[in-house]
């Protein structure tokens, strides 16, 4: 009889133990998932402010980019080497930037698109079409394809006949 109360007794504790084994599983199992998942959160979180912080400093950059640009169109012929070395310091300078994944937004002779270019007046032209920009004030750029500053054009407005 004793063999049998033996048996029986082992088998609840079998029971108990496998019981237990099993909570103690999905417990384990629980705070393994909530840990991946905060982590995944942390990165993600983390990724995002590094993207903010790189927007901010390229944002930064741009005006510098204009101002060179702006220069050139000013420039005169009397005022070659002075020409010469804006066009080299405003080449590297975009350069850069495209090695950090910035690039010039193609506007002129392109239909006019608000997601990409802010219509700061409209013109007439012989050149475009209505609703294509004609002329760009202001170069726009993207972030890896993401939108940093939309380009600011003339669009044209009524076609003129030639």
């Amino acid at each position: 009889m004793d063999t049998q109360h033996d048996e029986h007794h082992t088998a609840a504790d079998t029971n108990q133990l496998e019981q237990e084994r099993d909570e103690w599983k999905d417990k384990y199992l629980r705070a393994k998932a909530e840990f991946d998942n905060a982590r995944k959160r942390l990165e993600t979180r983390y990724a995002s402010q590094a993207l903010q912080e790189k927007k901010r400093f390229l944002l930064d950059m741009l005006p510098v980019v204009d101002n060179l640009q702006r220069a050139l169109q000013h420039a005169n012929s009397d005022t070659d080497a002075l020409r010469s070395g804006v066009e080299m310091t405003l080449k590297i300078f975009i350069e850069k930037l495209e090695s950090h994944g910035v690039h010039t937004i193609d506007a002129l002779g392109k239909p006019f698109d608000p997601n990409l270019h802010e219509a700061v007046g409209y013109l007439d032209s012989t050149d475009y079409a209505p609703g294509y920009v004609a002329q760009v004030e202001q170069s726009g750029y993207t972030l890896d394809e993401e939108l940093l500053r939309p380009a600011r054009v003339l669009v044209v407005a009524n076609p003129i006949d030639k």
